[in-house]
Order: structure tokens, then C-alpha cells, then sequence
């Protein structure tokens, strides 16, 4: 979790100036937080009633959403960039906004993760009576539709590939299977250089980061170094420093309009770090305020 937040953090990074163009593949980072928070959700749906599972997963999203939204919606008013109405903010909160106008939400990752969760218990449920054909018959259709159809929303476009790596991260933990066979993800990394080569970088990370995430387990696991305290930190607060990124890029709009591109950079990683800390130690507030209750 710690390597995907920080190669997500990289790929903003570049979009803010730095010329390595197709290189520029931290994006993957996505597909990494798809797969294993897929299984984490497994493992709290095995170990929680449908209600309680619902409880945690509002506790720990909506605030840090919440927060989001509110300041995207204070920033728009100040600015006086676009009208913004009581419905536009009820939309967003309610991730409505994804579907119909995308482009009003400050990024779509949350949303879309929220949906997952929503319809998490139905594919448990469904799983249990059909097996692993499930996922196979999802992700062909999912794949398949978007290869052939694809699309013309970039937020789209980002979600729906994705969708697969999280149900397979979700259908292992319930299926208790905790390695996938080297003869499936080594064909898989295959097709997804293929799909590099046709810039499609999408289907590049997802058939990719299987085999990617088996090595980097590996590594992890014989190197002393992913131990430290400040990898754990970071691992354990991604969705943190994820919206904290997210603010960031909404700040240096308004308040960096013409600087170069090394100002623009720093100032990210700077407000960024600071962002992470202050939501880390605010959430945490309300975390232990919520599991009084």
C-alpha cells in the first residue's frame, strides 16, 4: 500500500510537468489499492454482519469524503469559478455527481470505491452460490465491453478496468486463497505489455500488476527495510494522504497560476506531507468518537 500511494502521489507529480510521458506509469498504484482493498473487504464481510460491515466502511470513508467535498465546494465558491448550488453539493455527497457530471467531482476514485463497497454483500452472496465463474464471467464482460465499446469519460475510464482487480482481491480473501499460480499471472503480465504497446495503459497496470505485486511481496518480505515505521505509517493512512493529495492539487490551482513547473512540484509534496498529518490526526479524532458511540 505504501509503494502504490507513493506511485500515485509520482504520477500527479508528472502530470504537473515532469516530460517522461508514457513512463510515467504510477498509475498502477490505483490498481494495487483495488486489489488489496478488495481483499480486506473479504476479510471484514467474512468477519461481520452485513450491518456492521456497512457501519465500519462509513466510518472510515465518509468523513475523509466529506471533508473533500466540502472544501472543493467552499474553494469553487470563493473563487467564484462556477455557479454552485445546494443540489451540486448534495450530488457530490452522495456520489450521484459521478454518474451524471463527473467532471464536478475533484476526483473519482472515492466514488468509485464507495460503489464497491456498496455492492460488496450482494457479491458475497453471489459468490457463494456460483463459485469462482463469477468473477470470470464478470471480468470477460467487463473487459470485453470496454476494449470493444470503450469510452469517452476519462473518470469512466479509469473506474471500469479497475472493477475486476477489485473483485478479484474480494473473491480471494472470501475463498481464503492467498497466492495466485505464477502459470496465470505470467501470461497475464504478457497481455498487458501488449496493451502497452497499443497505450492503453489501463489494461497495461490491470493484467500487470498481478505478477508485479507477487515480486514486490518477495522483496518485501526478505528486506528489512519495508519495516520501518514510516512505511508502516504510510501504509496504513493511503487513503489519507490520498485525499491529502487530492486538496493539494485543488490549492496549487488557485494559488500557483503561473509558476514554473519545479515551484509547482515541491509545493505538492510539501502541502501534500502536511495535508496527510492533519487529516491523519483529525480522523483518527473522529474515529475514536464514532466506535463510542
Amino acid at each position: 500500500m505504501c509503494i502504490a500511494i507513493i506511485a500515485v502521489i509520482s504520477y500527479h507529480l508528472a502530470l504537473r510537468g515532469i516530460p517522461i510521458g508514457r513512463l510515467n506509469i504510477g498509475y498502477a498504484g490505483v490498481d494495487i489499492f483495488m486489489l488489496l482493498s478488495g481483499y480486506g473487504i473479504g476479510k471484514s464481510l467474512l468477519k461481520n454482519s452485513v450491518k456492521q460491515f456497512y457501519k465500519n466502511r462509513i466510518h472510515r470513508i465518509f468523513p475523509l469524503w466529506l471533508f473533500m467535498i466540502l472544501f472543493d465546494y467552499a474553494i469553487k465558491i470563493f473563487s467564484g469559478e462556477e455557479a454552485t448550488t445546494m443540489k451540486d453539493l448534495l450530488f457530490d455527497l452522495s456520489t450521484i455527481s459521478f454518474y451524471i457530471h463527473p467532471n464536478s467531482l475533484p476526483e473519482w476514485y472515492l466514488a468509485t470505491l464507495i460503489l464497491f463497497y456498496l455492492i460488496s454483500p450482494l457479491y458475497k452472496y453471489l459468490l457463494e452460490k456460483t463459485g469462482w465463474i463469477l468473477l470470470v464471467i464478470i471480468s470477460v464482460s467487463i473487459y470485453s465491453c470496454y476494449i470493444i465499446i470503450g469510452t469517452t469519460t476519462w473518470q469512466y475510464a479509469c473506474a471500469i478496468p479497475r472493477f475486476p482487480l477489485y473483485l478479484l482481491g474480494l473473491t480471494c480473501a472470501l475463498k481464503n486463497k492467498e497466492n495466485i499460480s505464477y502459470s496465470i499471472t505470467i501470461p497475464l503480465f504478457l497481455v498487458g505489455i501488449y496493451y502497452f504497446f497499443q497505450n492503453n495503459h489501463y489494461m497495461f497496470s490491470s493484467f500487470c500488476i498481478l505478477l508485479c505485486i507477487q515480486i514486490a511481496n518477495k522483496i518485501i518480505d526478505k528486506n528489512s527495510l519495508f519495516q520501518t515505521p514510516i512505511i508502516q505509517w504510510i501504509g496504513k493512512h493511503t487513503l489519507e494522504i490520498y485525499v491529502a493529495n487530492v486538496l493539494s492539487a485543488i490549492l496549487i490551482k488557485y494559488i500557483f497560476v503561473s509558476e514554473g513547473k519545479s515551484i509547482l512540484i515541491l509545493s505538492d509534496i510539501f502541502i501534500t506531507a502536511i495535508l496527510s498529518i492533519s487529516l491523519w490526526k483529525v480522523n483518527s479524532l473522529i474515529q475514536k468518537r464514532l466506535y463510542s458511540i
